[in-house]
């Protein structure tokens, strides 16, 4: 008796064969092939797959256990089905395999995709008549298709290029030359399968599906139009939309992360600065708060120079002094003789730039250059330091002989050596019968201002401008001053880009906005692209003082120019920059900056940094409704002083606080106080614009408490306790070594990290502290707002328990009134 063996599958597939559901017969068959391998493993006959095979005995006892499954089997079927299908594919192997008979030998004929020039025996124009048994091929035109008999060629071919017809394409056919050496077997020349607009191209392969996809997954790196920045700049608070655009992202998908971490924001709303921040690292993205181009705004400091880089340039003068005592007067009569103005020059100087240049000879002889600024008077040279400008060498103090030392001619005084600068004397109106010129003097030594002529220091000259008397004796003595005290200074760099400042600025109705500069440092050329307080640009054209069209210009000297699309302000800084992309970028992070609101320095921030040791000096500015009220209060504050910190007035005066004395307290970083005076509205919008604070008093003690306090760091501001949120701890979660972190749900307001925190227990404080950790799910949060769930952590307290109740608060600092 034969041993009849079959495979697992084989079974499962007859069992299964009468289901016509495809996919119902392949679940059948895996379940009842599971089935059998399992009981083979039950009856200790092991098998590794469907494709084992197993013999009638096991299957005997498989088809038993089938049967207390519930399954009946028909074995002799089985075996039957199995038998006929193994008798069939043997007698398909024993036929013999048919071999068919081969074609009849093809006779090779050579395929050539090009017209050649036959030889002599084959006529170009006439079509030739095909032997008998040859037959055009289809689709193709007599004129194209020419047999060639071996007998009639005696030298072989070259491959020739396809010339198309001249009816066709409209070029005449390349002739080639005589053909020779063509072998003997014929070929058949075919007629080319190509337009006259494919002429000259090659058919490139076509793509394989596997190669159109990968070619798909690509195009979108290649075609991007613009990258992720790796670095992206946010200086400020911003709102949804404007980050979004910062970081090259859908405002949904900066929405989206600030929602992951507890923050609702729409796309119009502002979000804080460190929110801004900690969503774009979230991002990926490394973030800067300050562009390093802001920080180093080079101006014109030429300690960063190379030494063997700077040459000499002109000082540039400013002149000052009290209402009707002659700066202007002085001013014209200087440009009048030493501008050598032509009578073909159209009227002489007609452009108003707001400085000039003069040449004149030195002490020495020597041919020199002296610019001055054609602004006369303390309010625009202290507005123009104020908005960052230090344009001035030089300050000359007018003042009349008639007259006398005035309250202007003091606050010059005061302008002029907050800002450093030297101060020469023009003693004005010298020739009037009435002038004292000695009195003059002995009050100008009360203001610490000791002549040459009595033994001190500072320069005098005495002239009338109106009779143009000693102009040249002020002008050498402007020169000697220069040479004397300001030989270091008075260099620049004329190599390098240009930095400066706008002198003025208007808008033309011709022009467009036109710009007064004054280069300072480097060269300012013709084609520059520069950056003039928050306006980037190029310079289209250039004019100097006599209008006349310049190229260039070199160091202290003024321009104007034309090509801003806006009106800088005066005072402004400007500086070249390589590239107008990059001028574009600073001017835009500049208005960025500017829009942030200014933060006022006042007493408290004074207090703070004396406590730190930070603070030396305390710059008051004071105004009283009578100077000698101002001087009581002077006299009172200077008594203040310490060993460690100055207490030093920088100007006093009567009258109320004008917007020239916040030019100047912001200018000298100086605190305005008033007495029994108000502040007009252009010098509250002045102080509010540029962070200088503003103290009024109505009795003369409080000003020195409050003074006192600030210089012994002794001047606390108000605390106030303002509450942020409420968040219910429901879980409490334990990791490292007894760490806790409670699992809260923001049921008011919001919860943010690094504030303080009141746990409390039945209505019962039981911890205060600050919130060390704020998370999100897995993500650090700055913030959690209501209806979310976040987990919050205190390193100093760990005794938290569920129900409690965290509550956090926020404390901000109120300035104490000074009245």
């Amino acid at each position: 008796m034969t041993t009849t063996k079959a495979r697992i599958y084989d079974i499962t597939r007859v069992v299964t064969s009468d289901e016509q559901d495809q996919k119902v017969r392949k679940q059948k068959q895996t379940s009842l092939t599971k089935q059998i391998i399992s009981i083979c493993e039950n009856l200790g006959y092991p098998v590794k797959s469907a494709s084992s095979s197993i013999d009638d005995t096991v299957m005997g006892k498989i088809l038993i256990a089938l049967q207390e499954r519930g399954i009946n089997i028909n074995v002799e079927n089985i075996t039957d089905e199995l038998k006929e299908e193994k008798k069939s594919k043997s007698k398909a192997a024993k036929e013999p395999e048919v071999i068919p008979e081969p074609p009849p030998p093809v006779k090779k004929q050579l395929k050539i995709v090009r017209r050649i020039k036959p030889p002599a025996v084959i006529t170009e124009d006439k079509p030739q008549e095909l032997p008998p048994g040859e037959s055009k091929q289809p689709g193709v035109g007599s004129s194209a298709v020419k047999i060639v008999k071996a007998e009639s060629i005696v030298s072989p071919p070259v491959i020739p290029r396809i010339q198309p017809k001249k009816e066709e394409s409209g070029v005449e056919p390349k002739k080639h030359e005589p053909l020779t050496n063509l072998p003997i077997q014929p070929f058949r020349v075919a007629k080319p399968t190509m337009v006259p607009s494919m002429m000259g191209r090659t058919k490139r392969p076509s793509r394989t599906p596997h190669q159109q996809r990968e070619k798909k997954e690509k195009e979108p790196e290649t075609s991007a139009i613009t990258a992720k920045p790796a670095v992206v700049v946010i200086p400020r608070a911003l709102s949804v939309k404007e980050l979004a655009d910062r970081l090259l992202l859908p405002e949904t998908e900066v929405v989206k992360n600030l929602f992951a971490k507890g923050i609702i924001k729409t796309v119009n709303q502002t979000i804080e600065l460190e929110v801004a921040i900690e969503c774009a690292k979230s991002l990926g993205y490394e973030v800067v708060t300050e562009t390093e181009e802001e920080e180093k705004n080079l101006q014109a400091d030429i300690s960063l120079e190379a030494e063997a880089d700077l040459l000499p340039r002109p000082p540039v003068v400013t002149i000052m002094g009290h209402v009707d005592h002659g700066k202007t007067s002085l001013l014209d009569a200087i440009r009048e003789t030493k501008f050598k103005i032509t009578d073909q020059e159209a009227g002489g100087i007609t452009q108003h730039i707001g400085a000039y240049q003069v040449e004149i000879l030195d002490y020495d002889g020597r041919k020199r250059k002296i610019t001055f600024l054609d602004t006369p008077g303390h309010e625009a040279f202290t507005a123009m330091r104020a908005r960052g400008a230090q344009v001035t060498d030089i300050a000359i103090l007018v003042v009349a002989a008639d007259d006398g030392v005035m309250p202007q001619t003091i606050e010059a005084i005061n302008h002029a050596r907050a800002a450093g600068v030297p101060i020469v004397i023009a003693l004005n109106k010298i020739d009037k019968p009435e002038a004292q010129p000695d009195k003059l003097l002995g009050q100008l030594t009360e203001h610490d201002l000791l002549v040459e002529d009595y033994g001190g220091k500072t320069v005098c000259s005495k002239i009338s401008a109106k009779k143009r008397l000693n102009l040249d004796d002020l002008l050498t003595k402007i020169t000697l001053v220069a040479d004397a005290e300001l030989a270091n200074k008075l260099r620049a760099n004329p190599n390098r880009l240009a930095v400066g400042a706008v002198i003025e600025a208007q808008l033309s109705k011709e022009r467009g906005p036109v710009a007064h500069l004054l280069v300072q440092n480097g060269t300012l050329r013709k084609g520059d692209c520069l950056v003039a307080g928050k306006v980037a640009g190029r310079v289209r054209a250039m004019f100097d003082d006599h209008s006349k069209e310049v190229e260039e210009a070199p160091p202290s000297m003024p321009v104007e120019i034309i090509g801003l699309p806006d009106v800088p302000n005066a005072g402004d800084t400007f500086q070249v920059y390589k590239t107008y992309q990059e001028a574009k970028e600073v001017a835009g992070q500049r208005l960025l900056k500017e829009q942030e609101s200014h933060r006022v320095f006042g007493l408290m921030d004074f207090a703070s940094k004396v406590r730190e040791g930070q603070a030396h000096e305390l710059k008051i500015i004071i105004k009283a409704d009578v100077h000698g009220s101002a001087e009581a209060v002077a006299k009172e504050i200077v008594n203040l002083s310490t060993k460690d910190v100055l207490v030093r007035p920088v100007h006093v005066g009567s009258g109320n606080i004008s917007e020239n004395d916040i030019n100047l307290a912001a200018s000298t970083n100086a605190i305005v106080i008033g007495f029994h005076v108000n502040a007009d509205a252009n010098a509250q919008k002045a102080a509010t614009d540029q962070g200088v604070d503003i103290r009024l008093y109505e009795i003369i003690y409080k000003i020195t408490e409050d003074l006192e306090k600030a210089v012994l760091g002794l001047l606390e501001p108000e605390k106030e306790e303002v509450k942020l949120g409420v968040a219910e701890v429901r879980k409490i979660f334990t990791y490292g070594k007894g760490n806790k972190i409670a699992g809260c749900y923001v049921t008011e307001g919001k919860v943010q990290r690094n504030q303080i925190a009141k746990v409390k227990r039945s209505g019962k404080i039981i911890f205060e502290g600050k919130i060390d950790g704020l998370k999100r799910f897995k993500d650090d949060a700055r913030e959690v707002q209501t209806g979310f769930e976040c987990g919050i952590s205190f390193d100093q307290f760990q005794d938290l328990e569920e129900g409690d109740q965290v509550e956090c608060f926020t404390i901000i600092e109120k300035e104490r009134t000074s009245s």
